[in-house]
């Protein structure tokens, strides 16, 4: 009875008879025939769960309207996924009006665009009509239902459509958050927590009858493979997402290969079940396995201490809570209402609420570790800083130690050449006064022959020890600084080669630029000019018309420029790498001592200051120098 007061009536017991049609041959005019009303049974059960996919089944449902305010009411069947759905209404005697429906037919062909069944059914005041319902489906459905009056209708779809948009609202904030974290910490996890998520919800939607309304309502073949591949997507992305979570490929190795075993496993039976074994795509509690696997190896994570398994465990457990409380919904263990028809939604978003929580907790503690670590790091660097500093305080030491011992050394070596050349020469000198003196007053061939070798190899010796000496005494000598006057020490240079051998065929061009005054010390930089004008007159090219040597000189408040330029025998550019090297000649023949140039450049650095040299094989040479100018104020 249908009174006021009272908004809905479940479809249950008593209100609701069965009969089974096995052969799938029976049409209205025979089950609402009177020979057929005791083939109807009373429904037993609060839902009627359908399990034979081979028979039709027919439902009787008897209403008598005894409201003084509402004359229609509203039959909503809540399974969605009933293939083949046809309500009879009488409205003449013995004639029904038929309504066909199901999730095989367009959604737009529905009388009420809702996600549930929902049919009309108009009674006036004491009127009584038997409505009878034929269900047909290729895999298992439930027969639950309620008869609402519009007020009712409307207020509680209102609401229900209001939830799931919280739902699915926050099951795609969740997603979007962590996928915007994935981005910028580039954490695999987050990015198989995101389609874990979607995962679920693609399998809420395809659950409820939301994405056959709003998503894919001109494509009812959607229906038939859209929740195999969500529940797919939901073991595959759940076992990823918890690899990467719990990093089990580190924590438990052995976990890890069980995961991918079983991932493969499932996608084997995705295949089997579109391909050969059709009935395994109806197994129940198929997905349980891999959530289960999921659940368990959050546990063995926990116990070898990896602390943000607790929530990814307390989530995972909601989780199974909801889907145990769907179960006992189904099979009549409690009663149905809204917290047990939606208790999988809730345990959705509770794991995926605490699913974030352990990604944040994974966070924080990976946050604390890389804290920790680069304590340590600096706590180490501290340490190698102090190592480093010890370390660098006894090599300065040591090396301060053997410098001392080295310029020791030097000075010790230093002062025993000086004593050595100065000790040789004055004997050297001896024997070539007396070789003079042998050779003038001999006339024997054999004997003056013998005079000229010991002279040529005694004056070779004597020049040597002299550049030796020199060496010396510029090592040693003190700076004494004052002001330099190039064309005097230039034109004394000049006065005092004048007897050379080639002197009187070179041209001299000598350019000083004096504006500015210059410091530095005379009697060594007398021996660089000396050294420098000597060797252009010794090495000038006699086969050319006009020998010459131009010396060109620019004074500035920081250093003077010199330049030595002629047109003589020239040094090849492969040898002005190794020219200034010391006892280096570029002609073994030549009766220097290959320490003139090494002489030249040492004094030159002595005077804080530096040497080059350009030109070509016969075509002359070029060296350039640039010395500091010193003030009379540095010290000798």
């Amino acid at each position: 009875y249908l009174e006021d007061g009272k908004g809905e009536y479940k479809l249950v017991g008593r209100y609701l008879d069965v009969l089974e049609d096995s052969r799938n041959a029976l049409d209205i005019n025979y089950v609402s025939s009177p020979s057929f009303n005791f083939n109807f049974h009373p429904n037993p059960f609060e839902i009627f769960r359908i399990y034979k996919t081979n028979s039709t089944y027919w439902f009787r449902l008897t209403l008598k309207n005894k409201s003084e305010k509402v004359d229609h009411w509203v039959l909503e069947i809540f399974d969605s996924h009933i293939d083949t759905l046809e309500i009879y209404i009488p409205f003449e005697k013995g004639k029904f009006k038929k309504f066909q429906t199901g999730d095989q037919e367009n959604f737009n062909s529905r009388e009420y665009k809702h996600k549930n069944f929902a049919f009309g059914i108009a009674l006036k005041k004491e009127e009584e009509k038997t409505i009878y319902i034929k269900v047909k489906s290729s895999h298992p459905v439930a027969m639950m239902g309620v008869v609402r009056s519009p007020q009712r209708f409307v207020h509680y779809s209102t609401s229900e459509y209001f939830l799931l948009a919280l739902f699915y609202g926050l099951l795609i904030s969740m997603a979007a958050y962590n996928l915007f974290l994935f981005i910028t910490v580039k954490d695999v996890a987050y990015f198989f927590y995101v389609l874990y998520s979607l995962s679920f919800g693609l399998y809420s939607i395809s659950l409820d009858g939301t994405g056959y309304h709003f998503l894919w309502s001109n494509s009812p073949y959607i229906n038939n493979y859209i929740r195999d591949f969500a529940l797919l997507f939901i073991s595959i992305n759940g076992l990823l997402y918890t690899r990467y979570f719990l990093t089990t490929y580190k924590i438990i190795p052995s976990i890890d290969v069980v995961i991918w075993v079983v991932i493969l496993l499932r996608f084997l039976v995705f295949i089997a079940g579109f391909t050969f074994v059709p009935e395994l795509r109806t197994l129940p509690y198929l997905d349980i396995v891999p959530l289960f696997l999921a659940f368990l190896s959050g546990i063995f994570c926990l116990v070898k201490g990896y602390m943000p398994a607790r929530f990814f465990i307390l989530g995972f457990t909601l989780l199974f809570s909801g889907f145990f409380i769907n179960t006992l919904e189904s099979t009549n263990l409690v009663n149905s209402n809204i917290f047990t028809v939606y208790s999988i939604n809730f345990g959705i978003v509770s794991d995926m609420f605490l699913l974030s929580f352990a990604l944040a907790d994974r966070i924080k503690n990976l946050v604390k570790q890389k804290e920790k670590a680069h304590a340590e790091t600096i706590q180490h660097l501290k340490e190698s800083e102090k190592l480093k500093e010890k370390i660098q305080s006894e090599l300065e030491e040591i090396v301060q130690h053997r410098t001392n011992e080295l310029k020791e050394k030097n000075k010790q070596l230093d002062l025993f050449v000086y004593k050595a050349s100065h000790d040789i020469r004055t004997p050297l000198s001896s024997i070539i006064e007396s070789a003079n003196k042998s050779l003038a007053s001999t006339t024997d061939e054999v004997a003056r022959h013998y005079l000229e070798h010991i002279l040529k190899s005694t004056a070779r010796l004597d020049l040597i020890l002299g550049d030796m000496l020199s060496l010396s005494q510029m090592k040693g000598a003190q700076l004494s600084i004052s002001k330099i006057d190039f064309e005097e020490i230039l034109k004394e240079i000049l006065d005092s080669l004048q007897h050379t051998p080639n002197f009187k065929h070179m041209q001299f061009n000598i350019e000083v630029d004096n504006t500015v005054a210059f410091y530095s010390d005379k009697k060594v930089l007398y021996s660089v000019l000396q050294n420098l004008t000597e060797n252009a007159i010794k090495y000038s090219d006699p086969g050319k018309d006009n020998p010459y040597l131009k010396i060109t000189i620019k004074q500035t408040n920081e250093k003077a420029l010199l330049q030595f330029e002629d047109n003589g025998l020239g040094i090849g550019k492969e040898h002005h790498s190794k020219i200034f090297d010391m006892f280096y000649k570029v002609n073994e023949n030549s009766n220097g001592t290959g320490l003139g140039l090494y002489l030249v450049k040492m004094t030159i650095e002595k005077l804080g200051g530096t040497i080059s040299i350009d030109g070509e094989a016969g075509k002359g040479t070029v060296f350039s120098i640039e010395l500091k100018n010193m003030t009379e104020s540095v010290p000798a």
